[in-house]
């Protein structure tokens, strides 16, 4: 299939929909400058054709976290890119934190217009949080062949609040199964008290969060189209992470460019390198004999008897 191109970035107009109401506001943890991305990118997000437009599904932190991993990878080696890979858009690769930053915008506009219920913002926030923890670490110690696969590696399919909130749940019991107690034992950061917490709130948000498949409440214009933006600035960050990719594969090998340019939505786990048995000193490099050395052996050789 044909790669679709996606319009460059181009500045907004002061009114890009005379209809669309104005961004909910945004924590103070947001940089100012992710609204001016948001601004920025958004012309050619809404000129994209709705068949191209994919749901978003991820994670923001993941996200974030690999795109700086995949552009500090690839950005030391532009002017090789530019002479050696001339089909690579460079100004994708370039651009690309900057559109992540307007994506994040986007997220936090629909997270305000489709709040959930009163006292359970905080908990998602922890729950989500705990989960991450939990999943990252389940990941490591299936690498290590404690865990199975086929109970961690599911629950990277979950997506939404009732889900993570089941996951938290499976995790713990997980953790705290006694088939596993002494073989993660020293092995592992979680605490008891996280544990306790992840099934606490699990349990919790398991019937307090909506699930997708409950009956579905009037949306909103407001959250229909701040949907659609979050959703269309995310498919153009899938449209360029595409060139990112590319410049990893050539640069680094189809071996390495999963290390190197994580896709977006990855949890990347550091395979532990194998350590190697020191090697024996060889003669050539035992220090050489001291004074002292010589004085120690001195007094530690017995005296001769005289003989009488």
């Amino acid at each position: 299939m044909p790669r679709r191109k996606s319009l460059p970035p181009t500045e907004a107009p002061q009114e890009v929909a005379p209809t669309a109401p104005d961004p909910a506001p945004v924590d103070a943890e947001t940089p100012p400058e992710s609204e001016q991305d948001y601004n920025r990118f958004l012309p050619a997000a809404l000129a994209m054709s709705s068949e191209h437009v994919k749901p978003y599904t991820a994670d923001m932190k993941l996200i974030q976290h690999n795109t700086q991993t995949g552009v500090e990878s690839v950005s030391p080696y532009l002017a090789r890119l530019k002479n050696e890979a001339a089909g690579i858009d460079q100004t994708h690769i370039t651009e690309l934190p900057s559109l992540v930053q307007g994506l994040d915008f986007a997220v936090g506009v629909v997270e305000r217009y489709a709040s959930p219920p009163t006292g359970t913002a905080a908990e998602i926030k922890e729950m989500t949080g705990l989960r991450t923890l939990l999943l990252t670490v389940a990941d490591g110690l299936v690498l290590a062949g404690i865990f199975p696969a086929n109970k961690v590696q599911p629950m990277h399919r979950s997506i939404g609040p009732t889900k993570f909130a089941g996951d938290c749940v499976s995790l713990a019991s997980l953790f705290s199964s006694k088939k596993f107690a002494q073989q993660i034992e020293g092995k592992s950061a979680v605490t008891p008290e996280k544990l306790q917490r992840a099934a606490k709130l699990g349990a919790k948000l398991k019937t307090k969060v909506r699930p997708k498949n409950a009956k579905k409440q009037r949306v909103s214009p407001e959250l229909a189209q701040a949907r659609d933006r979050r959703d269309r600035l995310w498919t153009l960050t899938e449209d360029y992470q595409e060139d990112v990719w590319k410049a990893g594969a050539y640069l680094f090998g189809r071996s390495l460019v999963e290390e190197k340019v994580p896709p977006l939505t990855a949890h990347v786990i550091q395979k532990p390198k194998p350590q190697q048995p020191p090697l024996p000193p060889s003669e050539d490099q035992n220090p050489p004999a001291t004074a002292a050395d010589g004085k120690a052996a001195g007094a530690a050789k017995p005296k001769a008897r005289k003989k009488s």
